[in-house]
């Protein structure tokens, strides 16, 4: 038999003292504790932060060599410290300078925020970063996206001029919609798939051949129990938390959407950014000030954040367990068509099961579609007409929307 002091304890484990020399150059006093890795000084965590960056970026030889690459930029911890690493990549003294042309794309979702005049001041200082950074920067609106569709057979119909007057149309249409919306977990869901698919069409019209968000490793292993959660299969999921989004956003003719953050914590992001003074903004959104419980996704990042601090590796070993889930491709699944809000892969298998998930056991087996409307969604007639008023953004029918898109809608925009 094993002794007691042989048992497990979650309660007894053995604290790592920082009060010793870095694990690296064995000289200097280190100053941080990065996960299980050991206790670094500043000068080797810098050049561990930086060497895991770029070596995510060289493992995954998507981006070619002279390429236009859009950095989506927030104003926040993730986005600044991979803005001040592109900026070092791009310098001439930098050993394997980085070959690309980089631009910052900010995404304005003020036409969110309940406080208007707040949000035109933090706008204003975000776009101050970028205009420090000596790079080229663009600001879109969020309501911009009412205009660009799901695929590229509908953006041939002629779309809506960028006049004042019809942004700021769309601009009270999408304020609508989200109003209409019930759940906090929806509103989430539905506003990241929507900056997504705003970040590639409009990184793509302005000229880039790729888009990089700040998503850390913290934030994808949030993101990939909240997919598990919502019923998204192992395709949709490994397309979310990866390096790459794969075809996704191309089918809506857009870029490709890329990760390089995703092995770095949101920790060791905080600590870079102190180290080395990096200015960052705050922008509220729609979880600020909320419960934990209020949503599927503030609740799912409390459990991961309380967990990983006592277990350092659990936001590693979540993301890395998502990123080892095969596509359809790889599997010799073909896709018949893409869902209309996440781009998720739609086979006759995934139909089917939406089918037969929202009929009932009694119903009489009859056409999906009726009159041009699929009567799986009896939505209130003003929020059909402003999700489809400018070059039908979401299709209102299951057959064109995965099993999680349709639930979430179904279950949030009926009457």
């Amino acid at each position: 038999m094993c002794s007691q002091q042989d048992e497990f304890s979650l309660f007894n484990k053995q604290k790592t003292s920082i009060d010793t020399t870095c694990v690296k150059c064995k000289e200097r006093i280190s100053i941080i504790l990065v996960g299980t890795s050991g206790a670094y000084c500043r000068a080797c965590f810098s050049e561990y932060f930086t060497h895991k960056f770029r070596a995510t970026i060289g493992k995954n030889p998507i981006i070619r060599r002279n390429s236009n690459v859009a950095l989506a930029f927030s104003g926040g911890n993730c986005s600044a410290a991979s803005l001040d690493l592109l900026v070092k990549g791009l310098a001439m003294e930098t050993q394997k300078k980085l070959r690309y042309q980089i631009g910052l794309l900010f995404v304005d979702e003020s036409c969110l925020h309940e406080n208007p005049d707040g949000s035109a001041e933090l706008t204003q200082q975000v776009e101050n970063l970028m205009k420090k950074s000596g790079l080229p920067y663009h600001t879109v609106k969020l309501e911009k996206v009412l205009g660009m569709a799901y695929c590229t057979e509908k953006q041939k119909i002629e779309l809506q001029q960028e006049s004042d007057e019809n942004m700021k149309m769309m601009r009270t249409n999408l304020q609508t919609i989200f109003k209409s919306i019930k759940t906090l977990t929806a509103k989430q869901e539905i506003l990241t798939r929507i900056r997504s698919r705003l970040l590639s069409l409009e990184a793509k019209r302005l000229g880039f051949g790729y888009v990089i968000t700040g998503e850390s490793n913290s934030r994808l292993a949030i993101t990939t129990l909240c997919s598990v959660v919502f019923g998204r299969d192992g395709n949709s999921l490994q397309q979310d938390c990866s390096f790459s989004d794969g075809h996704r956003c191309q089918i809506a003719g857009g870029v490709h959407i890329l990760r390089p953050m995703k092995n770095t914590a949101a920790k060791e992001v905080v600590a870079y950014n102190n180290l080395h003074k990096i200015p960052t903004v705050f922008v509220p959104n729609l979880s600020t000030f909320k419960e934990a419980r209020d949503s599927i996704q503030t609740l799912t990042e409390k459990f991961v954040v309380t967990l990983a601090v006592n277990f350092p590796a659990t936001e590693m070993t979540i993301s890395k367990t998502s990123g080892k889930l095969k596509g359809n491709e790889e599997m010799g699944t073909v896709p018949t068509s893409m869902c209309g809000l996440c781009h998720a892969d739609l086979t006759l298998t995934t139909i089917t099961r939406v089918d037969e998930e929202l009929d009932d056991e009694d119903d009489e087996v009859v056409d999906c579609v009726v009159d041009g409307r699929c009567r799986h969604f009896k939505l209130a007639q003003e929020c059909d007409q402003l999700f489809n008023q400018f070059c039908a953004v979401l299709p209102l029918n299951c057959k064109q929307l995965c099993y999680s898109c349709t639930s979430m809608l179904s279950e949030n925009l009926l009457n």
